[in-house]
């Protein structure tokens, strides 16, 4: 996409070249769910290998996850877990502040 981008193609071009390569079986444009030009990134469909059990049979649950177009491997992964850090961290003060909601409700 980058370098569709990089060759001045322009977003209907390249929408219509990801379906092209979609069609060819292409696995990485088969990724693709969404282009999101308007804010620079790809929404792509990947399984989450991460809450599935191999052993079950049942394939992974797939996620969205919008990478963007302005930042490399490294930099995505660092918005990421900044994002999942963040998301922990404001589950863990929730928990403690319904702790703490109850033993006053309960004194």
């Amino acid at each position: 996409i980058n370098s569709a981008l990089a060759q001045s193609l322009d977003w209907d071009d390249i929408n219509e070249l990801v379906e092209v390569e979609k069609a060819n079986m292409n696995p990485i444009a088969l990724l693709i769910n969404r282009l999101k030009f308007e804010s620079d990134e790809i929404e792509l469909s990947l399984p989450d290998t991460n809450n599935w059990d191999q052993t079950s049979g049942v394939p992974p649950k797939i996620i969205a996850v919008s990478v963007s177009l302005k930042e490399g491997a490294y930099g995505n992964a660092r918005i990421m877990y900044d994002k999942y850090r963040s998301s922990r961290n404001k589950a863990s003060k929730t928990s403690e502040a319904s702790e703490k909601a109850l033993k006053a409700a309960e004194s």
